[in-house]
């Protein structure tokens, strides 16, 4: 289920290409200056990540540690204040498994991104799965 007729959707999809593929700069242009990431689910990352730097870095973070780590995109809708991706997570860590979505709810002020939570509708999976 994808929505893409609001432009709000159209900028959701070109954050999650700008993440597959590493693009920093399309990020930064698509954030706001003091955008707010919160990891909601216990991880590693778990917390709030404040600005483009530093979401940078938890994103890098999660792409440094060696297991298998697949998200496959599975809707975006959006209006002009909030959007909301879900998604699929597929990942495999020393034996273990994860196969769980997950939701990633944004905010929007003047077509930029200004707060992100990402949310696991199996919270307790995630938290085996990291041994949290």
């Amino acid at each position: 289920m994808t929505n893409t007729e609001h432009p709000n959707a159209l900028l959701i999809l070109q954050c999650w290409q700008a993440v597959s593929h590493s693009d920093p700069e399309t990020l930064r242009a698509l954030w706001s200056e003091d955008i707010v990431w919160h990891v909601t689910v216990k991880n590693p990352w778990h917390g709030d990540h404040e600005g483009p730097d530093a979401i940078l870095d938890y994103l890098s973070r999660i792409g440094e540690i060696n297991h298998t780590y697949e998200l496959t995109l599975q809707g975006v809708i959006a209006n002009e204040e909030y959007g909301i991706v879900t998604f699929h997570v597929d990942s495999e860590l020393d034996g273990r498994t994860l196969s769980a979505d997950q939701i990633l709810f944004g905010k929007f002020k003047e077509r930029r991104l200004t707060e992100i939570w990402t949310l696991a509708l199996d919270p307790g999976a995630v938290q085996e799965f990291w041994q949290l």
